[in-house]
């Protein structure tokens, strides 16, 4: 199962992203914890693409596209803003992150949810996927 979808860069569509797709996570049937971690790396990847790609003259959209295939799920974002790879993006030690005022927190988070990550820069595109396994009912913590 995949589904597309395109945004604006804008931090107002959060909530936009947020009914679509829950209203996606209900029909495919992802539970609740696993929905909720995608949802808040997705979140965190479209806000820091307008953070630190998406310059305001430029006129482009963010798309998010996400696929299903049994017990993962795949999520690519692209943009056409300035290089960005949140793969590499500035690593912190823990500590440096509690003093740091660089945004740094959700990428490091977003490593911390996913199981695997990739960047690529693609005809002035940023592309960034990662993949995270769900539970499936039945399955044991």
């Amino acid at each position: 199962m995949e589904m597309n979808f395109s945004y604006k860069p804008d931090i107002q569509q959060i909530p936009v992203i947020q009914n679509d797709f829950e209203l996606l996570w209900n029909n495919w049937g992802v539970p609740r914890p696993e929905s909720r971690q995608i949802l808040m790396i997705i979140e965190e990847l479209f806000a820091s693409m307008i953070r630190n790609s998406c310059p305001p003259e430029r006129e482009h959209l963010v798309e998010i596209t996400l696929n299903k295939n049994g017990n993962v799920i795949r999520v690519v974002l692209q943009e056409n803003g300035g290089p960005f790879n949140p793969v590499t993006h500035d690593r912190k030690k823990p500590r440096d992150l509690l003093f740091s005022d660089s945004g740094n927190l959700g990428i490091e988070l977003i490593r911390t949810f996913v199981d695997s990550m990739a960047y690529q820069r693609n005809s002035d595109r940023n592309v960034v996927s990662f993949q995270k396994m769900i539970k499936r009912s039945g399955d044991k913590a």
